[in-house]
């Protein structure tokens, strides 16, 4: 009986040495090929490499823009206005200048004095600098994830660790069959022994 199961595993095991040498053999034949890929996708990470670059001193020069506006505002006085202030100075663009009866129209809207028009102008274009600051911020992150996604190496990664399991599986089948091999032995032991007496 103890023959059997040993001959029975041993068997079992040449077959899973086999089917897994044939996996592991696929597997890093699939790593070797990933790997070439990614180095083949280096010139295009590089690309957005400089954009995140590019996005990041774009982002950092229209927030010291920002703080520059706000600063000049501030000396004016100006260190919030409403919501609706921006539109009303929209309006008075629309021909791309501001004349003075505009900026007497836009003090009168914004319940002020004239003077206070420059300064009120500069913290909405500081306002609209942040707003594009944010948005170079979140074009770098983009681009920061499609040069990490270009470089990534989670599947190779996933295809070393299907290695490392089916060479724990063959470990673990080696020791069963060692296990039943000594079982075996025990057992041819024991029935010449009781032979013998």
């Amino acid at each position: 009986m103890a023959d059997a199961a040993y001959r029975k595993s041993a068997t079992s095991q040449e077959e899973l040495e086999e089917t897994v040498a044939q996996t592991i053999t696929m597997l890093r034949a699939d790593i070797e090929k990933l790997k070439l890929e990614i180095a083949g996708k280096e010139a295009e990470a590089k690309t957005w490499d400089a954009k995140v670059a590019e996005s990041k001193a774009k982002a950092a020069a229209a927030t010291a823009k920002a703080t520059e506006l706000k600063a000049n505002a501030a000396k004016g006085g100006i260190t919030s206005i409403t919501s609706g202030w921006k539109a009303n100075l929209q309006v008075a663009l629309l021909d791309g200048k501001l004349s003075s009866a505009e900026v007497t129209q836009l003090a009168t809207a914004w319940a002020t004095t004239a003077d206070k028009v420059p300064f009120i102008i500069e913290f909405i274009a500081a306002e609209d600098q942040l707003r594009a600051a944010r948005s170079h911020e979140l074009a770098a992150r983009n681009s920061e994830r499609k040069a990490a996604s270009l470089r990534s190496t989670d599947l190779i990664k996933l295809k070393e660790r299907q290695i490392a399991s089916a060479e724990t599986n063959l470990s673990l089948g080696a020791s069963q069959v060692d296990s039943l091999k000594d079982t075996r032995g025990t057992a041819c032991a024991v029935r010449v022994w009781r032979l013998m007496v």
